[in-house]
């Protein structure tokens, strides 16, 4: 059966959480910590079978205020909340209607202490999927903010970062305005609700399975781009939006990724 793994790193307990999605109504629930400092992974109990959600369609997001995992997905409305500390599951409310049936994309904006639950399809047609709203685990609230702009379409897939030096969510996007679609970088605030797009150069990206990994590093101040299994190619996005390609593999850079923490 095809599985799916989500992950994320929990900051207060240094470990990174990985857990198996399967398929509705799957067996496979299998939950570990990994340490990197002791190199060490644990089993967890499994997530319970209420937890069980669409593989290709669960998502999860950590609120480092809060120490917390948030699962959900964009099929079913029901909302979890994991404590790697304790090893438990909480059903929260389930999420707002707004969000049925997309692609979504979700990151945790620590400026703010809210998550960012958005879909940006691009659309002007009568049914455009185009919300966007800030979650806080703190009152189990859904706050619905501004929509996208109508000229603006998020790419699927893992194409957008929290960046934590600036407070904005870095999202690889499209400006369908013109007669042809501009790939850039869209950044979110979400302070003000507002979307701002800048041009780059990258090559039009046509297929989401194609990105492989979009995160930033606040030493450098950049994003980076892996393109392709095994990473056909890498790119460096500074915060004006400017593109560098910087070749096939990390050895290509002019500094160590490792020691800079950067190629993990």
């Amino acid at each position: 059966e095809d599985v799916h793994l989500l992950t994320y790193y929990d900051a207060d307990s240094d470990v990174s959480v990985i857990m198996q999605m399967g398929g509705n109504d799957s067996n496979i629930r299998e939950v570990y910590s990994y340490s990197y400092e002791a190199d060490t992974w644990i089993q967890m109990n499994d997530r319970p079978s209420e937890t069980d959600m669409h593989y290709r369609e669960a998502l999860i997001f950590y609120d480092i205020d809060n120490d917390v995992g948030i699962l959900f997905e964009s099929g079913s409305r029901k909302v979890f909340s994991y404590d790697v500390n304790t090893d438990t599951w909480t059903q929260l409310g389930d999420r707002p209607a707004e969000l049925d049936n997309a692609i979504l994309h979700s990151y945790y904006d620590s400026s703010e202490n809210v998550g960012v639950i958005f879909q940006c399809s691009g659309s002007r047609g009568s049914n455009p999927e185009d919300s966007v709203f800030h979650y806080t685990y703190n009152n189990d609230s859904w706050y619905q903010a501004a929509d996208c702009p109508d000229d603006i379409e998020t790419l699927r897939g893992n194409s957008y970062y929290y960046d934590t030096a600036r407070g904005v969510g870095v999202v690889l996007c499209f400006d369908t305005s013109g007669s042809e679609k501009i790939i850039g970088t869209c950044l979110y605030e979400p302070s003000n609700e507002s979307w701002q797009f800048r041009n780059s150069n990258l090559p039009m990206i046509p297929y989401h399975n194609e990105i492989d990994m979009f995160f930033g590093s606040d030493i450098h101040e950049m994003g980076y781009l892996i393109i392709g299994n095994g990473a056909e190619a890498i790119y460096e996005i500074d915060i004006y939006g400017d593109t560098t390609y910087v070749g096939k593999t990390p050895s290509n850079l002019s500094n160590n990724w490792a020691n800079d923490n950067i190629w993990l």
